[in-house]
C-alpha cells in the first residue's frame, strides 16, 4: 500500500529583505490581461506602470493602469495613506483584489518592488513565457526600512563596469530596496569620468595594460602602442543616465 498526504497552510513569504510584520495566506491573486491597477494621481502612474511593465515580455499582456477615485473594477489599488511613514507600505493581497497604502512615492515603488518578487522568477524573462499561472500568495504585509541609508559601493575605479551593467544592478538594487548607490569613480587604478575640459584625463586615465590571465569577457580592449589596453569611462552622457535612473528607483 502507498499513502500520502499533503499538507495545507500559509504559504511561505520569500521577500527580501523579510518584511517588518507579515501574515500568510492560503490562497493566490492571479495577474491577468484583464488585470486592471488603479491609482488615485499621475504622480503615482509611473510607479503603477512599472507593476504593469513586468508581464509585458514575460506574459505577453500589460495591465491597464487607470487614474482616478473610481475602483469598482480594479484588481490593484493604490491608496494613500497619511498616517504610514516615509517610505513604509501596507500590502494586503486577496484572491480578488491587491490593494496597496503607503504615504509616499517611495512606499508605493517598494510595494511594486514586493509584489515582483513575490511574482514566478520567470517574470524576469525579456521573452515570452507559456503555460504559466502569474501568481502572487494571499498576504498582509507592513513593511518599512530599518535604516534610511542602504547602500552599494562600485569601485570601478580599480575594475570598470560598462555603463549597461550598471543598469542592471540599479534595477537589482531597486528590487532589493537599496536606495543608495556609491561610485568610486577616481583612484590611482584609473579615471572614470570624462571632464571635456580635460580629455586626456580619461585618453590615458582611463586604461592601463592588460594582463590577459585576469582579463573577463566584458572587459574592453583597444590597442595602443603595440600594448593591449584594458579600462574604459563613463561620458557625461552616461552619468546622467545612471543618475537620472537612480532617481527613478530610490523614491
Amino acid at each position: 500500500m502507498i499513502t500520502g498526504c499533503t499538507t495545507t497552510g500559509p504559504v511561505p513569504i520569500n521577500i527580501v529583505p523579510l518584511p517588518e510584520q507579515q501574515v500568510a495566506g492560503n490562497s493566490h491573486f492571479t495577474f491577468s490581461k484583464n488585470t486592471v491597477i488603479q491609482v488615485e494621481n499621475r504622480e503615482q502612474e509611473p510607479i503603477a506602470g512599472l507593476l504593469a511593465d513586468l508581464f509585458t515580455s514575460s506574459a505577453g499582456f500589460t495591465p491597464v493602469v487607470n487614474t482616478g477615485s473610481s475602483a469598482a473594477s480594479a484588481s490593484v489599488i493604490f491608496s494613500t495613506d497619511t498616517t504610514l511613514v516615509k517610505e513604509s507600505y501596507k500590502l494586503d493581497i486577496t484572491p480578488s483584489r491587491i490593494s496597496i497604502n503607503a504615504a509616499d512615492k517611495a512606499g508605493f515603488f517598494y510595494a511594486i518592488q514586493s509584489i515582483r518578487q513575490l511574482l514566478p522568477p520567470a517574470i524576469e524573462s525579456k521573452e515570452p513565457v507559456n503555460n504559466i499561472q502569474w501568481n502572487v500568495p494571499t498576504l498582509g504585509i507592513q513593511d518599512s526600512p530599518r535604516f534610511p541609508y542602504r547602500g552599494l559601493m562600485l569601485d570601478v575605479s580599480r575594475f570598470f563596469i560598462p555603463k549597461e551593467n550598471i543598469i542592471k544592478i540599479i534595477d537589482y538594487m531597486a528590487m532589493l530596496k537599496l536606495n543608495k548607490l556609491h561610485l568610486h569613480l577616481v583612484d590611482g587604478n584609473g579615471w572614470r569620468l570624462e571632464i571635456k575640459k580635460y580629455p586626456r584625463l580619461t585618453e590615458i586615465g582611463a586604461w592601463r595594460v592588460a594582463q590577459r590571465k585576469r582579463l573577463l569577457p566584458t572587459q574592453k580592449m583597444l590597442s595602443q602602442e603595440n600594448k593591449h589596453l584594458v579600462g574604459g569611462f563613463y561620458t557625461q552622457e552616461d552619468m546622467k543616465e545612471i543618475i537620472g535612473l537612480c532617481r527613478s528607483t530610490s523614491g
